[in-house]
């Protein structure tokens, strides 16, 4: 059998985001209905085992945590026997349907953000702590 091209990896990735997309109401439906855009503008993967044609594999998908209007995502491909094959992330800057880059976060990217850190999006890294506002007695 042969062995998976290794442009059909950037596919993979984009399965996984548009999954996640999906449950964190960033559809693409979503961003046509916002008039918005968010353009790969870094693609990176490291390979560690090749993969063969028609290989079942889990691809695992996961926003990390960023204050700016942009979507960072890192990538797992796992092999059947829980091997990983692939690693890599995305990082998408949004935009205006012109290509003008958006300064402040969109508010379907704010909405996200707060169904993240209320904990209703378990496929997302954790999103980073607030500073505790208590003092400790020394």
């Amino acid at each position: 059998m042969g062995i998976l091209w290794h442009g059909r990896y950037a596919l993979y990735f984009e399965q996984a985001n548009e999954e996640l997309g999906r449950r964190c109401g960033m559809s693409y439906a979503d961003f046509r209905r916002e008039n918005l855009r968010a353009p790969v503008v870094q693609f990176h993967v490291d390979y560690f085992a090749s993969l063969l044609l028609a290989e079942e594999v889990t691809i695992v998908g996961r926003l990390i945590w960023n204050e700016g209007a942009r979507l960072n995502t890192e990538y797992d491909i796992l092999k059947e026997d829980g091997m990983v094959a692939a690693r890599g992330y995305t990082v998408q800057m949004f935009v205006t349907p012109d290509g003008e880059p958006l300064l402040a976060s969109p508010a379907m990217l704010l909405r996200c953000r707060e169904r993240w850190q209320n904990g209703e999006l378990p496929m997302c890294a954790p999103p980073p702590r607030s500073p505790s506002n208590s003092t400790e007695n020394a």
